[in-house]
């Protein structure tokens, strides 16, 4: 076991003021301002911009893996979930009354459903790319 390492370059602001983070290869960083941040070995690479309708209001979550060209971005203010490729476009987004109190998320090893915990309830989205 090695000392631990910052994997921020020392050069870089201290990337402290988020809310959600992702690994892929390179880490996605959800900021409070529902910013999301691209670092990679240890720069900021981009910041995405979002044009989603309605405009976000609070992201809670951010999730990726290396196996999905997608980002998932849980809001649950208005009752939603959002597919993003990696260059911020929308590819889908799923909301509905019934996302009363939604709390966290989690996506199926091939991607291709979404279990989103609303309360004690889970409710399983079937994507179709």
């Amino acid at each position: 076991w090695a000392s631990p390492q910052s994997w921020l370059n020392p050069k870089i602001k201290i990337a402290t003021d988020f809310k959600s983070m992702a690994t892929d290869g390179s880490i996605w960083v959800l900021t409070k301002e529902n910013a999301v941040k691209k670092y990679y070995l240890g720069n900021l690479e981009k910041t995405l911009t979002l044009e989603i309708f309605p405009e976000p209001k609070d992201f809670t979550k951010l999730f990726t893996s290396s196996q999905f060209p997608y980002l998932f971005l849980l809001e649950p203010v208005q009752k939603r979930i959002i597919i993003i490729d990696k260059t911020g476009i929308v590819i889908k987004q799923f909301q509905s009354e019934k996302f009363d109190n939604l709390l966290d998320f989690a996506i199926s090893d091939d991607g291709k459903t979404i279990y989103l915990l609303n309360g004690q309830k889970i409710y399983k989205i079937n994507i179709l790319f």
